[in-house]
């Protein structure tokens, strides 16, 4: 959350966390590793709300071991259609 008054940048709490209506994901879920984390982000958005996310999305991935995208600690999961 940003407090334009003064410019600066202020966090909500771990402890102030609630579901919201409208929650916006970017560039997150292809890093993450763990279902239980997944679930997190899901229980922020309210029973009427909704998961705005961004992601990749691959149609075709490379068999290349060396291929960037692919290489740690970058990225731990690939989504696609």
């Amino acid at each position: 959350m940003k407090d334009t008054t003064n410019n600066q940048i202020q966090y909500v709490k771990e402890s102030e966390l609630k579901p919201v209506k409208v929650l916006i994901n970017s560039a997150m879920f292809e890093h993450i590793r763990n279902r239980e984390h997944l679930e997190h982000v899901n229980s922020l958005v309210s029973d009427e709300g909704v998961l705005i996310l961004h992601t990749i999305v691959c149609e075709n991935i490379p068999k290349d071991p060396d291929w960037f995208y692919i290489m740690p600690p970058l990225h731990s999961a690939l989504h696609t259609k």
